[in-house]
């Protein structure tokens, strides 16, 4: 099993621990299930109400992937003039 190491430094600018990626081998698999789940919840939500403030949450923890970027560029003006969001 390979892991990516990445180095953590302290202020002082000395590597400090070793750490590694979590799920390398599924990093697609991952992604795969997020976009579902955006995409399902955007399907559900014609009309946006107080519980769309969950769904904004979550497309802000995975802003990462280009496609929920786009997915929200896509909702932000009706979002922005919606007063209860």
């Amino acid at each position: 099993m390979r892991f990516v190491k990445k180095g953590v430094f302290n202020k002082g600018g000395s590597e400090s621990c070793v750490c590694c990626t979590r799920y390398p081998y599924q990093l697609e698999h991952v992604e795969t299930f997020v976009m579902d789940i955006v995409r399902d919840q955007l399907a559900k939500r014609q009309l946006m109400d107080t519980s769309a403030k969950s769904l904004i949450r979550l497309m802000t923890a995975t802003c990462g992937y280009a496609e929920v970027r786009a997915l929200a560029a896509q909702k932000l003006e009706l979002w922005l003039q919606n007063p209860k969001v």
